[in-house]
């Protein structure tokens, strides 16, 4: 596999289902299964009420991405991104640093900023969510 290959968000097609099968069988060993929630009030409420040190454009940016999220649904990978997104927010606060903080905020802005397309989004949550758990 190339470099160039490896960032484009399209080579990972079919190729993540294991991972994220993985992921969500960590998550649910170490925190149970999870019940889906409205957690969108209450992540935008956190974005916009914490000092992440980051501008308000990047909140915002984040902000407008969790509506992007709540209709996703990556057919190509058997992916739910709203799926990822709530595990993320009901881990949000056992395991993130503030600098952990900010980084979850910056990967949300750039959904909206700089792709949308629904292999992307999942593809982002997914590194999101593994990075702030450890899974493995």
């Amino acid at each position: 596999m190339t470099s160039s290959e490896k960032l484009n968000t399209h080579y990972y097609d079919n190729k993540l289902s294991e991972t994220y099968f993985n992921v969500i069988k960590g998550d649910n060993n170490k925190n149970g299964n999870l019940e889906m929630i409205d957690m969108y009030h209450e992540f935008t409420q956190f974005i916009k009420n914490n000092d992440f040190n980051i501008t308000t454009a990047t909140k915002e940016s984040a902000i407008k991405s969790l509506n992007i999220i709540k209709q996703n649904k990556n057919k190509i990978n058997g992916i739910n991104g709203e799926e990822l997104l709530a595990r993320i927010w009901r881990n949000i606060d056992k395991t993130v640093s503030h600098v952990e903080y900010s980084y979850i905020i910056e990967q949300l802005s750039d959904i909206s900023s700089k792709g949308s397309c629904l292999q992307g989004i999942c593809h982002r949550l997914l590194q999101i969510l593994k990075s702030i758990i450890p899974l493995f």
